[in-house]
């Protein structure tokens, strides 16, 4: 994959982990400008996959600087896949009580949804596990961002149709 031209899609990874996202973005002729994982042990991954694509940073997504960082990037398109786990089907049930309960990195995506909302960010794709549509946290932030003047697609995958034989259900938001 070479490099996409001036002309490009300019578009920010967040939570880009070892880098499918932006590789994705890069097989689609657009141009990956910023990216950044919390988790530093994905960098050394992340930056021999990259191609041409942006060095990882691994700033916090709590911190102003990350964000400053995205505005100056002027990416007009962020791709988002946030830990999954605290939506997990597996984690969200309590074995003694039966309880749905999600776990504190479940507040990534309200907090994703208001900073990238408030910057007007004019496109966003967000993969996570389909179980977040039913999770507080991601009924919240998919509140907000129709508030906020966004129209959601949602679009179910499972990776079995695709060839793996596995079962992978995912969601995809627009």
């Amino acid at each position: 994959m070479g490099d996409p031209g001036p002309d490009a899609v300019k578009v920010a990874d967040l939570c880009a982990g070892i880098g499918g996202f932006s590789r994705a973005v890069q097989m689609a002729g657009g141009r990956v400008v910023y990216a950044m994982d919390h988790n530093a042990a994905a960098k050394p991954v992340y930056d021999a996959n990259r191609g041409v694509s942006a060095e990882l940073s691994t700033r916090d997504l709590y911190t102003s600087e990350m964000w400053e960082q995205l505005a100056a990037s002027g990416a007009g398109m962020v791709v988002t896949g946030p830990p999954c786990t605290d939506f997990a089907p597996a984690r969200l049930v309590r074995a003694d009580k039966g309880e749905r309960r999600e776990g504190t990195r479940a507040a990534l995506t309200p907090l994703l949804v208001h900073q990238l909302t408030q910057m007007q960010m004019p496109l966003v794709v967000q993969e996570n596990v389909v179980s977040i549509e039913s999770m507080t946290r991601g009924q919240v932030a998919f509140a907000l961002a129709r508030e906020r003047g966004y129209h959601l697609f949602f679009l179910r995958l499972n990776a079995s149709d695709f060839g793996p034989a596995y079962q992978r259900r995912r969601l995809f938001v627009v």
